[in-house]
């Protein structure tokens, strides 16, 4: 199983809400600013990254070799499939029609039986929309914190202190939604 992001989330913040964190007025940071703003939105809302789950609309493909592996979609909530498609015996791409399958709570449901396949690993590709309009106010905050620490020590050690991965208040504001896995 594999699960590709096929569109990225916007950004967890807009650049003025970090400017205005910072207390920034100018924009001599700004490049700067939207590079670390890009890292941090990433590293939380990614699936792949330390929530382990989506938070922000963005699109996803799962890629397996059944249509039974599909029947939970990963990093949900989903909000809608975009597009099922599968290689046949004869090896050709097809798009599975709309009327064909049906979401059921995160599983892809089949409304008849699933079509044969030729058996390649990635032969299901299961396109997929997830999260929603605005990441919950916590994220934000976590997401502005760590903005923040990385824009005060531009370096990843700073003599003369304790190192820490990750300060303590951004973990603490993203603890409540990371998903683990099993």
């Amino acid at each position: 199983m594999t699960v590709l992001v096929v569109t990225p989330p916007a950004p967890l913040v807009n650049l003025q809400t970090v400017k205005d964190h910072l207390k920034l007025e100018t924009g001599d940071e700004d490049s700067l600013l939207e590079s670390y703003l890009a890292a941090a939105s990433g590293w939380i809302d990614n699936p792949l990254g330390w929530l382990g789950r989506a938070i922000c609309t963005q699109t996803l493909e799962l890629r397996v070799n059944t249509f039974g592996a599909a029947d939970a979609l990963p990093h949900g909530p989903v909000a809608s499939i975009a597009s099922v498609k599968y290689v046949t015996p004869a090896g050709i791409e097809e798009t599975l029609p709309q009327e064909a399958y049906r979401l059921d709570g995160p599983a892809l449901v089949a409304t008849g039986s699933w079509p044969a396949l030729r058996g390649d690993a990635e032969g299901v590709r299961v396109r997929y929309v997830v999260g929603s309009a605005e990441a919950p106010a916590p994220i934000q905050q976590a997401a502005l914190l760590l903005i923040g620490q990385w824009f005060a020590n531009r370096a990843s050690v700073v003599v003369g202190t304790i190192v820490n991965q990750m300060p303590f208040g951004v973990e603490a504001l993203l603890q409540p939604y990371r998903k683990w896995s099993c």
